[in-house]
């Protein structure tokens, strides 16, 4: 069984979590093992479309073949100062990656990763609206410019929205 554990953030894109979310569980239901979990720095998550999602506060434990997917939010206008993490979730992020797991972003996601310290010496991606941003921010990434979807090793980053599934 792999458990696919979402990280909500305050402001989250409901189809950045949501196409990711509806993939892995089909795949579920028909048998391929997955096991979803939501995870957030508070019990009540806003969406940035108005909807409130609720998420344990708690981490699962994860085993090096579980994901860490984390959905995109909404950058306004930048990237800087929005998707609030704090330190303790960010290490877990890096910790799941370091102990073999895999890492995964949608659109303004990718920021996080950044944070955790995963972008470093990676190829990644993101929305073309905020491409320039986070190669500003992560001078030792390497950002990839109007694709889809990047996988480097144990990290992958897409684009924006549907890229994500």
């Amino acid at each position: 069984m792999t458990r696919v554990v979402f990280l909500l953030v305050p402001g989250l894109h409901l189809l950045d979590l949501a196409g990711p979310a509806q993939a892995f569980g089909t795949a579920a239901d028909l048998g391929c093992g997955y096991e979803l979990a939501y995870v957030a720095e508070r019990d009540d998550v806003p969406a940035a479309q108005g909807v409130t999602i609720k998420a344990a506060t708690t981490w699962p434990v994860l085993a090096k073949d579980d994901l860490i997917i984390v959905p995109g939010w909404r950058p306004s206008p930048a990237i800087a100062g929005t998707g609030p993490l704090s330190d303790p979730t960010l290490h877990a992020l890096a910790a799941h990656h370091a102990r073999g797991g895999t890492v995964a972003s949608v659109c303004a996601g990718a920021d996080a990763l950044g944070r955790a310290g995963l972008l470093d010496g990676r190829r990644c991606t993101t929305h073309h609206d905020i491409q320039d941003e986070l190669a500003q921010r992560y001078p030792r990434a390497t950002v990839i410019r109007d694709v889809l979807y990047v996988i480097d090793g144990r990290v992958a980053t897409s684009a924006g929205i549907a890229s994500g599934i």
